[in-house]
């Protein structure tokens, strides 16, 4: 049986990375090909797989060729990861072609965050659109419970399905004795990375140093608000990484200070490297991080509890290594890849059967 798997984007991140791990993970049991809506950035992660995408960008040269994939590839089942890839969907098969069955993942609610009307039309967008859903997945249980609240489908075709990660704990060795504080996160207005430098404003300890690793459209504000506090040599913009994973293992904290999330995959990737994570008690993230065990919540946007709880982590070791312990121990029983897989491997047998 073939799945089709429909990307948001050109980029391999986040929906992207899981989509292909579970695809490696089934792919002696389904023959999985990909489409994206541009020619993706790092085709090499595609190797072993055919990836479709348009020689011409935009929503009206994604559908079309979309619709030429499907027509040509004749996919048993067509995977969506992302709101924007199910939108692509969608419009083909409003615009004609031959209704197959259909999985979307949410890697997020993020349009409940648009300001009104935007964010009422878009639910009203979903529930409408929704009815060529077969299934409609939710990797975290805050997300589960709002789209249930919301009634974007049918309560039979809503599906929690937890992220997971493959653990492949990378080790560094550290060449100074300073502490390292690392927030990885495209930098946009979702992840509130300037309460995460205001933080470190506040902490004021010069023997910490804060990494944050990612690129994005906020990057010169945030730059330029790290230079105003005066904070050169003691936070460092990385950008976009590849050794996301050596990057953490050097790290003494890890700091997720986002406006909201789906469930994200990087806290699970720091307690992979049995790192401890500080995070803003927020939509799903709350329902992650067991405040006190795997980790600690901070009051949303409040950057001085942020700091502290960073300073209480690196005043005290033993309770932030056992916090990364237990972290580590949680993905392991909870969040890995093959666990994962294998119920995306039970839905997929159940939406074909019928």
């Amino acid at each position: 049986m073939k799945i089709l798997m429909v990307h948001s984007t050109e980029k391999v991140s986040g929906g992207e990375n899981v989509s292909l791990n579970i695809a490696r993970s089934l792919k002696e049991e389904f023959s999985f090909c990909f489409f994206a809506p541009a020619e993706p950035i790092s085709k090499d992660k595609f190797d072993g797989f055919s990836v479709f995408y348009p020689k011409n960008g935009g929503l009206v040269n994604s559908v079309i060729e979309l619709k030429k994939v499907i027509r040509e590839q004749k996919p048993d089942l067509v995977h969506a990861q992302g709101t924007r890839a199910a939108m692509f969907v969608k419009f083909a098969f409003i615009s004609g072609t031959k209704k197959i069955k259909f999985l979307y993942t949410l890697h997020g609610i993020h349009f409940i965050n648009r300001p009104f009307p935007l964010d009422f039309i878009s639910v009203i967008y979903e529930r409408l659109t929704n009815c060529f859903v077969s299934g409609l997945i939710c990797v975290g249980k805050d997300d589960f419970d709002l789209a249930r609240r919301l009634r974007l489908i049918r309560s039979g075709r809503l599906f929690l399905i937890d992220n997971g990660i493959n653990i492949k704990t990378e080790v560094a060795d550290k060449t100074t004795a300073e502490k390292v504080i690392v927030s990885v996160s495209r930098l946009h207005y979702q992840k509130d990375i300037g309460s995460l430098i205001k933080a470190a404003y506040l902490l004021n300890n010069k023997d910490v140093k804060f990494l944050i690793v990612g690129d994005g459209p906020e990057r010169k504000e945030l730059e330029k608000l790290a230079e105003k506090l005066d904070l050169k040599g003691r936070v460092d913009f990385l950008g976009n990484r590849e050794d996301v994973g050596r990057i953490l293992s050097l790290s003494d904290v890890f700091v997720l200070s986002t406006n909201w999330e789906g469930q994200p995959l990087v806290i699970l990737e720091a307690w992979a490297s049995k790192k401890p994570v500080v995070a803003s008690n927020v939509h799903g993230v709350k329902d992650l991080v067991e405040n006190g065990k795997t980790g600690l919540l901070f009051r949303h946007k409040d950057p001085a509890d942020l700091a502290n709880k960073i300073g209480y982590l690196l005043d005290n070791k033993e309770v932030a290594k056992r916090m990364g312990e237990n972290g580590y121990n949680l993905v392991k029983s909870k969040y890995t890849t093959s666990i994962m897989s294998e119920n995306y491997r039970m839905l997929y047998k159940e939406t074909l059967n019928g």
